[in-house]
Parts: C-alpha cells; structure tokens; sequence
C-alpha cells in the first residue's frame, strides 16, 4: 500500500474532536426526542354515557333517505323468502329428492350429496333455513321432510328467483335492497360448487364481480347508516383531545378498509398513530394504494386478536382506541379475543367494534362461506357467530372492560328492524401488568436494587444476580419479590444454571445488564480500565452464552445498560469502559437477532 498513514489517536484527542469526526472514525448523529411513558393513560376521551347521549339511531339516518322502518320490516322479510327460496333451488341442484315424511339426518345426508366436511354448518343452516320456511320440520337434532320434491312450494318460497328478485327492487325504490340482492345472488350462483369443493370462498365473495363485501358496508343504505354512526362515534371521541397529544388507534381486522376510510377522515391531520392490522398481510398492498402512510401516521402490521397481541410485537397498553369493524364474531371465543383487544387498549382507551346483532339467511349464505363464520365455541353464541346486545354487554363485562354503551341502536325497542350497532366498552382507568421475571445483573451501587423494586411494584417477579454476596447485601431482605441469588460473571454454567432455575409461573421477560455502571472512570489508569472493559464485557458473554445452553430467549429482550459510554459531544465524564458493549450489542443484534439487544446509554452527569 501507498499513500497512506496511520496515526495513533489519543484518547484525549478522540474526546477533543468536534469537527470534522467523519474523517477520523464515524459519527453517531443522536437525535433528541421525548420519552413516552410506559403506560401512557387515556383520560381525555369522553365518557361512553356521554357519546351515546349525543348520538342518533341508524334507523333514524335510514328514515332521511326515506326508508321507513315499515319498508325495512317489509323487505328483510321478503330478503329472508330469497334466501330460503335459493337455498331449496341449491339443494335441488345437489340431487337432493324429498319424500313426506323421511327423517333427514344432516350429516348423513351432507355424505349422500358429496358436500365437503368443510362446508358442513352451512350445508346444515341450509336445511334450517328450510325449516324456517316450512319444508322441513326440525326435530330431535334432525329434519323431517313436510313438502316433497313434487309438491307445491309453501307460501313464500318460489321457483322464479330471478323474477322474484327484480320484484324486490322494483318494490323497493332508492337502492335499500339492491346491493344485498346482488351480492347475495352472485355468491349463490357458485355455492353448489363450493359446497362440492370445486371452488373457494374466497375467490367467489372477492374476485368474482360485483358487488363485493365492502360494498355491503359503504354503498347499501343500511351499510352507510352503520358507518355513519361510527364516523360521529370517533368524532365525539375525539373532541376534546389535548393540543400536542398523539391520537393512537389501532385497528383489528382491517381487511378491505371500508370502517377505515370512514375513520381516516376525522382524524387531526398529523395528530395520530394508526395501526392498520389483520390476520393476513394479503390486504396491505391494496390498502396501502389507497390510504398511503399518512405522511408517516399509518402504519400496517399483521395480527392475529385470537393470540395474545404481546407476544406479536405489539406494546401493551398503548392504544387509546381499538376500533373492529364486523370482526370480533369471526373468533373462536369473545373472551379471548376480548382480553387481547383490553391488552392493547391504554387505562381509559375505549373499544369501538361495529358488529351486526343477529344473523339472516342471506348473511349466511354469503359470509357464512367463510370459516370463520362457523368457528363460534362461546357461551354467548349458542346457535349463530352474531350475538345480541346482551350477550355482548355480558362478554365485555367479563372480560374487565368498565361501561359498556350501545350506540346506534334502540335496546328498548324490542320491534326494532335494524340488526347493526356500535359497542363502546371503556378500558379501566388502572392495568395490571402481566406477570414476567426478570434477571438484573446487579451493579454495586444501587440502581439495579432500586429497578428491582419498580418492576416488582409491577406485578414482576425479579431474580437480582450479582457476583459476589455483598452486592445484595442487607437491602430490601424482606421483600418476597426479589430473589437474590449469586453468579460467578465468568462462568456460562453458572449463568446457564441460574436461567434453568428461573420460576415458572410467569413467563421470562429480559435481562438487565448493568455491570458497565461499576467502571472507575475516565481517570481511571490503564491497567483498572482494562479490569473494567473485561468484566464488562466478559460478564455479557457468558450471560448469553448461558442463554443458549439454556435454551431459553426473553420475551422482551436482552437490556445493556451503560453511563457516559457514548460522546455526544465532549463530555469527559461518565464510564468509558462501558464502549465495547456498544460494540457487543450490535454484533449480537446480527448474530443473535432472537435476543433483541437493546443500549442504553445514561447521563454521566445524572
């Protein structure tokens, strides 16, 4: 090599430099920002009492455009005729021939008829929907046949559907039935052929024509009216939110936008945090086309509300609103899924989920092609994923959530056509945490006993390490919560040992590596800052060694804690010897990337 020199840099010249670093080694550009609190509450946000007091029925939105509450009686009458009249023609196209008074056993019969064991509840919501119309009588789990196959059509079923469609929306003007015929007669024209297998259900209710799903929810009366109440929901939520606070939504179960692109609008603009989220990335893409990231408020992440949203990457506690659109009844169990959605939600963040009260037979044969219609295995759902108000107060009530308002929707009025609503469920003003352990590789001074009683008043449990037995000294000997155990820094199987006996009634949430604090100092002669980097550095080596043999991994990552060991500008104070973990800790990020290694570096001046 030519032209080039090397120079020995001082650690006193190091510190001097301000200008012109690049040319030396690198930069480390800081930037300064607020820190956030843990757990951030959310007392600014309007009682649930109160909004709903302020709020208007659907029906009454539905009643401006003209749709009286007779017509709406009148035409889910004449939608549940259309329905049943669909479901008879399907079973006909299936090879099904009816004789009076045959017991119909609808497993059995699913088998005759060649139906896929996936489709078999809605496979038997057909011969309920026949029962309903008086084809068949239910009895004793099973079916008897009432109308053979050559017998005239009870009163109310026809044979014409596509007559006795277009009579429907002739009767019923400015569209308040259209999009629903529509929808439910194009998911029907291929419903022989998913019961059959031959086709999914994805690609008849997504990709086959129109209209689709969100049509449903943003251009149908009935669908508009609903959205509408949960646009005013968040308006009067929001209303009195503090100058300079963030607004952090998250939405569950986003799918196709439609409850987002009514929300979106009302938010103050650059104001908010929006987690766009569902159980399948495959909706982003075009949800991103059409919302963007709002100069960097949105932003879209996978989430499963059936599994704890913790153990996803999500924060607990850290949203003011939850809103779920038509999707918390596609779950297994509303406990469940109620509990994580509490998990998300800040003390006082309120739960805003739009759900239908009570399904009909053309909901069955349109969303009900979807598993997820039929995965109901709760108390409240005895019969149907849709469960009224009451069982819906009662579920949230369970599950922790303080008051509980119905907005859009008459619970006193028991006539009432109008089968959509808005839940207002507001978190309690103080949480629990879930329980953790955690391991704090003490120092010798006290802020590792000092953490050790925060996260304890924490509902954590804390094992504090040290490497010698009078680091834990007398301090605190009475507190149950903090174990104190001693661990030789160098040893992986000491380190392994004590990670193997950690308790097991709550899962293991980090480690705290704080030895760094103990270093001598900037004045510190060369031969005590080498003792200080080796134990420093030593101590984090073995720890994660032992981590390996013990084949365990933190939930929420391995902590290096540091004083003074990173210049933000010529700061000659602090502890150096804490540098080479910052090193330590970006190896261990490429090469560990399961233990989430994290710096922090305190004030040396603190």
């Amino acid at each position: 090599m030519s032209d080039y020199r090397v120079k020995r840099a001082t650690k006193a010249a190091m510190l001097s430099v301000i200008e012109g670093v690049n040319d030396l080694l690198y930069e480390v550009v800081w930037q300064e920002g607020t820190l956030i609190p843990g757990i951030m509450p959310t007392d600014f946000l309007p009682s649930p009492a109160t909004v709903t007091a302020s709020s208007n029925l659907i029906a009454d939105y539905l009643d401006d455009e003209g749709i009286s509450r007779e017509q709406l009686v009148a035409q889910q009458v004449d939608l549940e005729r259309l329905a049943h009249s669909i479901a008879l023609s399907i079973l006909n196209e299936l090879g099904w021939n009816r004789s009076v008074g045959s017991v119909v056993d609808a497993e059995e019969l699913r088998i005759h008829l060649n139906v896929i064991e996936e489709q078999k509840h809605l496979f038997r919501r057909l011969l309920e929907m026949l029962a309903k119309s008086g084809v068949l009588v239910e009895k004793n789990g099973n079916f008897v046949v009432n109308v053979a196959s050559d017998d005239l059509l009870p009163e109310g079923l026809t044979e014409d559907i596509e007559l006795f469609s277009n009579q429907m929306i002739e009767n019923y003007p400015q569209g308040s039935i259209e999009i629903e015929i529509g929808f439910l007669r194009r998911c029907a024209s291929s419903l022989t052929e998913l019961l059959l297998g031959q086709v999914d259900a994805l690609t008849i209710l997504f990709g086959m024509g129109d209209p689709v799903p969100s049509d449903i929810y943003r251009k149908a009366p009935m669908g508009r009216a609903g959205m509408r109440v949960l646009r005013e929901t968040i308006q009067a939520l929001i209303s009195e939110l503090p100058e300079g606070r963030r607004l952090r939504i998250i939405e569950v179960g986003a799918g196709t936008g439609s409850a987002t692109a009514s929300v979106l609008p009302e938010l103050p603009d650059g104001q908010f945090e929006y987690v766009f989220t569902d159980i399948s990335a495959g909706f982003f893409a075009e949800a991103e086309a059409k919302f963007g990231d709002g100069n960097g408020c949105i932003e879209y992440r996978p989430l499963d509300i059936e599994r704890d949203p913790t153990t996803q990457g999500f924060n607990a506690h850290s949203y003011d609103l939850l809103i779920a659109a038509n999707v918390l009844h596609a779950t297994r169990d509303l406990d469940e899924c109620l509990t994580h959605c509490r998990r998300l939600l800040a003390p006082s963040g309120q739960l805003v989920a739009y759900e239908n009260l009570w399904t009909m037979g053309w909901m069955d044969m349109t969303f009900g092609q979807l598993d997820g219609w039929w995965r109901f295995k709760d108390e409240y759902r005895p019969n149907s994923a849709l469960a009224d108000s009451t069982a819906w107060r009662s579920a949230l009530n369970n599950t922790g959530f303080g008051e509980v308002e119905v907005v859009g929707f008459d619970e006193s009025d028991s006539t009432m056509p109008v089968n959509k609503c808005v839940f207002l469920a507001r978190n309690t003003t103080q949480v629990v945490n879930s329980p953790g352990t955690w391991v704090l590789v003490a120092d010798r001074k006290d802020l590792a006993e000092n953490l050790a009683i925060q996260l304890a008043d924490h509902n954590q449990t804390v094992v504090l390490a040290a490497a010698d037995i009078e680091i834990n000294g007398e301090q605190n000997t009475t507190d149950v919560r903090i174990n104190r155990k001693t661990v030789d820094f160098e040893s992986r199987d000491s380190w392994c040992s004590l990670l193997k006996d950690l308790p097991e009634d709550a899962p293991f949430q980090g480690i705290v590596h704080l030895v760094a604090l103990d270093g001598n100092g900037v004045e510190a002669p060369t031969e005590e800052f080498a003792g200080d980097v080796r134990q420093a550095v030593e101590s984090a080596l073995t720890i994660m060694q032992g981590l390996a043999d013990a084949d365990v991994t933190p939930e929420k990552g391995t902590w290096f804690i540091t004083r003074g060991a990173q210049v933000l500008e010529c700061e000659t104070t602090g502890f150096p010897a804490g540098a080479p973990l910052w090193g330590f800790g970006k190896a261990l990020k490429l090469e560990a990337a399961h233990l989430q290694p994290r710096m922090i570096d305190l004030d040396p001046d603190d």
